[in-house]
Order: structure tokens, then sequence, then C-alpha cells
């Protein structure tokens, strides 16, 4: 398609998107299927990077865009003083000001991990997200939480060792499928640290994107074995 055209497709995509998401993990997973699909892509190097390139900037600016419009709408109908509550709330979601439950306090207080210390570090606060994400698998592996950490883990180790092996010997448009690989596997955790406060607070059902990663690392895993299959026969 010429670059108009693809252009068009990436702003309906994103408004599609922007349309359907309440910080529930639409974004993420849409830019995340984005990289897995120019993956696909049998063209060259330097067309797949300014479609990555021109495709992740129009989805941002089309998703701000249609954010834009529902406040400017909000604030039409309401007044100025609807925007206060959306962007503090939005800076509480992105900040790492963490308010643990009861139960959460009981269970990390013997390891002196308080909400005070955490809402004090974002590296902390993110380190817990990941943390209680990890907690939560049980609902990917239908309630076995040892089956959900497993493929957690297994998954960053494939993602790992999968990059590590094929990316030093293939050409550069395999080379650059493999750095789409790895940014579509990035985009959950990198989500994650951004939006400390929300996953923490979240993580129930925010739990869900980590699919995308694992898959992600599936596929990775799969074109590894397969690279190195093809390259022993050669």
């Amino acid at each position: 398609m010429s670059e108009v055209t693809f252009a068009t497709v990436m702003a309906f995509y994103s408004a599609l998107t922007a349309s359907m998401d309440l910080l529930t993990g639409a974004i993420p997973a849409s830019i995340c299927i984005f990289f897995m699909v120019l993956v696909l892509d049998g063209r060259e190097a330097a067309l797949i990077w300014r479609r990555a390139v021109t495709g992740l900037l129009w989805f941002l600016l089309t998703g701000l865009l249609c954010f834009a419009l529902k406040m400017a709408f909000v604030i039409g109908v309401w007044g100025w003083g609807e925007l206060k509550p959306f962007t503090d709330e939005l800076a509480v979601r992105m900040g790492h000001s963490v308010d643990l439950s009861a139960p959460e306090q009981a269970m990390l207080a013997p390891y002196g991990i308080t909400s005070e210390v955490l809402s004090n570090s974002r590296g902390l606060a993110a380190a817990y997200a990941f943390a209680k994400v990890a907690y939560m698998m049980p609902m990917m592996a239908w309630g076995a939480r040892g089956v959900g950490i497993l493929a957690l883990g297994t998954s960053v180790m494939m993602a790992t060792i999968a990059l590590a092996i094929s990316g030093w010997r293939l050409d550069l448009a395999r080379r650059t499928r493999w750095l789409l690989l790895l940014g579509a596997f990035l985009v959950v955790p990198v989500w994650y640290v951004v939006f400390a406060e929300h996953t923490i607070k979240h993580a129930f059902f925010m739990v869900r994107i980590v699919v995308w990663s694992i898959l992600v690392a599936g596929i990775s895993a799969g074109a590894t074995i397969h690279s190195i299959s093809g390259y022993r026969s050669r």
C-alpha cells in the first residue's frame, strides 16, 4: 500500500484502539500486534524501519488527538473544571505513589516493604508492579500459580536466548525483524513501568496483556530453532 494509505490505516487503527481503551491494556497490546505484523513483512529492512517509525508515530499522535478531542468535548459541556481531575488522575496512574491494601501490608511488612518505601522509589514501585503481575499469573493458567509463573519466566528466558543466539548471524532484513520482535516483547514491560501505580492497583486484570510478551517469546524461540536448523543444513 502507499504511504498515505498506510498512514490512514494506522490512524483508524489508533482511533479504534483509543475508543475502547480505559487503561485496560488495549494500547500496548495494539502496538505489540503492529510490531508483530511488521515482522511478517517480507520487504527490505529500510521499508520495514520506515513503516515501524511512521506507523508508531501515526498511532501515538492519533491516539493523543482522540483523547484531546474527548477532553475538549467534556470541557465544552461541563467547563474547564473537568480538566484538573483528568490531569490529576493521569499523574497518579503514571506515578509511583502506592497505597497497599491491608492483605498486602500484612504480607510485605516482614520484609520491610511498606507503602512509604515503594512511594519513595519508582524503581522499587516498578519492581513491585512486576512482582504483583507475576503473583497474578494463575489467571493466565487456569488457576495454576506454578504453571503461570513458569510460563512467564520461560518466556523471558526464551526471548533472551533466542535474540542472543540468532541476532549476530542474520542479514540486515532479518536482524531488523528480530529487533522488532524485541520491541514487541518489551512493549508490555515498559507500560508496566510507566504506569506503575496503575499496574500495582489493577494487576488482577493488567496481567492479561503479558500474554503478548509470552507469545512473542514463543515466536522468537520457534524462529531461532528454524534459523539454527537452516544454518546447520547448509
